[in-house]
């Protein structure tokens, strides 16, 4: 059990070890060890997110799908990218290997990822 001082309901998840990351409707939250390690107040409405090893640090990189019509790359708190895509990103994935169970992807190595969009287009864009 965690206890936390969030607000929102936690709509998205992802688990690596010992670290977690959760998404409410605006905030991206961080826990180490179930302590709060971060926090980041997201610009529009988080649609869904995901963790990948694309920027050095000592945890994985977080991408998150807005409703504006964005995704974004954060390392801990803070903002690395901003990809504008056709629509608002409603849901995002790995194209291929989930980078994060690949035993040969490096930090730093393009990650290949898919987005939907509300409007039903599917795209593919690759982070590095």
């Amino acid at each position: 059990k965690i206890k936390t001082n969030l607000t929102e309901t936690i709509n998205h998840l992802f688990v690596e070890e010992n670290m977690i990351w959760t998404g409410g409707e605006y905030i991206l939250n961080i826990y180490d060890n179930c302590k709060d390690f971060g926090f980041v107040m997201i610009k529009d409405r988080i649609n869904d997110l995901t963790c990948a090893p694309i920027y050095p640090g000592e945890i994985l990189s977080t991408v998150v799908a807005c409703q504006d019509k964005c995704l974004r790359v954060y390392q801990g708190e803070k903002a690395f990218h901003e990809f504008a895509v056709e629509g608002s990103a409603t849901a995002i994935g790995f194209h291929g290997l989930n980078p994060v169970d690949n035993p040969t992807h490096h930090v730093g190595d393009p990650v290949q990822m898919i987005y939907g969009t509300e409007q039903g287009v599917v795209g593919l864009c690759s982070l590095d």
